[in-house]
């Protein structure tokens, strides 16, 4: 990647193994913890999974945890990291309408066209994942689960805006008194000749 990886997610492809997921927004501390993107828990400290090391430029690290390390297994792990077009980071929200801005590694606001957060600071809460091509339009922008087998949900969670999110509602990942990840892929608003290319 040439830097960093903020999110990655590694599955072992030969057994029934969860989803194991690094964020670097997890926690003041992310390289101690992970969360499971099958499942609908609360961050977990765990040496195990790690190595309690955080991810550099090169390398990411894994303990001896059976989800990210087993002898003669086969695994697969998707890396990504801040950039142009994409935009990872943590938000509390104070109010369960809170704005989320989608900054970009050049500081620059995106155009989410793929929203994915969790909340992971405490209970159980899904994963959801919003996008601009099922419907394509506010209000009616239908969260999928993908910790769950469900259809998309009809609630009006939220509103994909310039260069953020505009939650809705106090729920499932905008909490009013807890903290959540998110990785949002988008185009950015204005390009690097600072000409403005996308707004909703």
């Amino acid at each position: 990647l040439g830097v960093a990886p903020g999110m990655i997610v590694i599955k072992n492809l030969g057994v029934t193994d969860a989803w194991a997921v690094y964020h670097s927004g997890n926690t003041t501390a992310p390289e101690t913890d992970y969360l499971v993107l099958n499942t609908t828990a609360a961050t977990v400290d765990d040496a195990t999974m790690w190595n309690d090391t955080t991810p550099s430029s090169t390398v990411f690290s894994i303990g001896s945890n059976h989800q990210v390390n087993a002898s003669s297994e086969n695994y697969v792990a998707y890396c990504f990291a801040p950039s142009q077009f994409i935009s990872i980071g943590s938000y509390s929200n104070g109010s369960g309408t809170a704005f989320v801005p989608t900054l970009n590694s050049l500081g620059i606001p995106i155009q989410p066209v793929f929203f994915l957060a969790k909340t992971y600071s405490a209970g159980t809460s899904n994963w959801i994942i919003l996008d601009n091509k099922r419907e394509g339009y506010n209000v009616d922008n239908d969260p999928l689960y993908p910790n769950a087998t469900t259809v998309e949900a009809t609630t009006d969670l939220a509103d994909i805006v310039t260069g953020g999110i505009k939650a809705r509602a106090n729920g499932d990942p905008f909490y009013t008194t807890r903290s959540s990840i998110y990785m949002a892929i988008g185009t950015p608003i204005i390009d690097v000749d600072g000409r403005i290319i996308a707004g909703r």
